[in-house]
């Protein structure tokens, strides 16, 4: 085959794919943008309901201190619901294109700051709402929540416009600058191993889509519309 003919077959092919790219770059950048939007607009109600259920929580341990809402800072972790097609998920895809941004489940974390220290986190859900502090201990009588301190210093120092759960603990997702990010750890609200670009993650992670069905909160039946 004449050696033109097959440069301009392989150009062709080059700006396909660059075309194709674009697209999907493109795909992704809209609901990327859409999501931050959606989470914007609720954050304000999730921020409200978690400096409420601080409130009550405190008070119940018998520390009715004076509470005044602009004192706090909130990093709140929703867990937002994956489209049941993610099963179909193939290397390449758009995977954001799997995530229901517009269904969190009715469960999120809540990572509390005052004054720009961070002093414990609330787990707010239909079925276990608990609040803990820093200075918490376990039986041993050690610091039972150091995980919880450093994954949250781990979250502020990346600076992501959005962080969340995609249905499963093991994973934590970050919206940054409109692009994704996932991160992997051990255990839920633990320090993450790495956090990688979704499409370096998932090349990384070869069995990750397996380890979302495999772990996926269903349980959880109620949702928060976004």
């Amino acid at each position: 085959m004449d050696k033109m003919v097959i440069m301009k077959r392989l150009m062709m092919i080059i700006g396909l794919s660059f075309i194709i790219n674009a697209l999907y770059s493109q795909k992704e950048q809209e609901i990327l943008n859409q999501a931050l939007q959606s989470y914007r607009k609720e954050l304000p109600k999730l921020e409200n309901q978690a400096f409420k259920e601080l409130l009550k929580l405190d008070k119940s341990k018998g520390n009715p201190g004076i509470h005044k809402f602009n004192d706090y800072c909130f990093v709140i972790i929703p867990m937002f619901k994956l489209q049941e097609k993610y099963v179909q998920y193939h290397i390449g895809d758009t995977f954001a294109n799997y995530i229901d941004f517009q269904k969190a489940r009715n469960d999120f974390e809540a990572f509390i700051f005052k004054d720009t220290i961070f002093i414990g986190s609330l787990h707010f859900s239909d079925y276990d709402n608990s609040c803990f502090l820093v200075n918490d201990v376990n039986r041993y009588n050690k610091l039972a929540f150091n995980g919880q301190y450093n994954l949250a210093k781990q979250i502020i120092n990346f600076k992501p416009d959005i962080v969340f759960y995609p249905e499963c603990p093991m994973f934590l997702c970050f919206l940054k600058e409109g692009k994704l990010y996932i991160g992997r750890g051990v255990n839920q609200l633990q320090t993450l191993d790495y956090i990688l670009p979704v499409d370096e993650f998932i090349k990384k992670n070869p069995s990750f889509i397996k380890e979302l069905k495999d772990n996926r909160n269903i349980g959880l039946k109620h949702y928060k519309k976004f």
